[in-house]
């Protein structure tokens, strides 16, 4: 028995082939849309939409976006490598522009003791180290911003 070899297909006899394939995938298509159901009642949604309960889950999404800042900003901050930069720029716009620090950080996460290294304000203040306890709530009444202050 001898095998033939198989005849390459010209452009016009693959799309004349694609042409009838398409039309039978079409009528299979067709067919199982129109057995599509829906049903006569759609399920109750959940009750996430009164009032009160949008209230509660923004408020609590505030709460949890905050303490999440918190938490972040308490771990870059004990970084000397983030917070030296952000210290440096802290200076430069709430004091002097030409005020700098060497390094700075805080003590441990979530300590409020900040340890600062080669403090440089022109002409008015130079320091080797420097270490403040900060008093959070600073912005209250009768709270300063810094409890204590060493300064070597």
């Amino acid at each position: 028995m001898e095998s033939v070899p198989e005849q390459k297909q010209g452009l016009k006899e693959r799309f004349s082939s694609i042409k009838k394939n398409a039309g039978v995938h079409l009528r299979n298509a067709r067919d199982r849309i129109r057995r599509i159901r829906l049903p006569k009642k759609f399920p109750r949604p959940p009750k996430l939409s009164t009032p009160w309960k949008i209230a509660v889950y923004s408020i609590g999404g505030f709460f949890v976006l905050v303490i999440g800042a918190w938490v972040a900003a308490n771990f870059m901050l004990a970084n000397p490598k983030i917070a030296t930069p952000f210290l440096n720029w802290s200076l430069a716009t709430f004091a002097d522009s030409g005020a700098t620090i060497r390094s700075g950080q805080l003590s441990k996460p979530f300590s409020n003791r900040f340890e600062l290294t080669a403090l440089d304000w022109p002409g008015s203040v130079e320091a080797e180290e420097i270490v403040v306890t900060v008093d959070y709530l600073g912005f209250l009444p009768n709270h300063p911003w810094a409890t204590a202050l060493r300064v070597r």
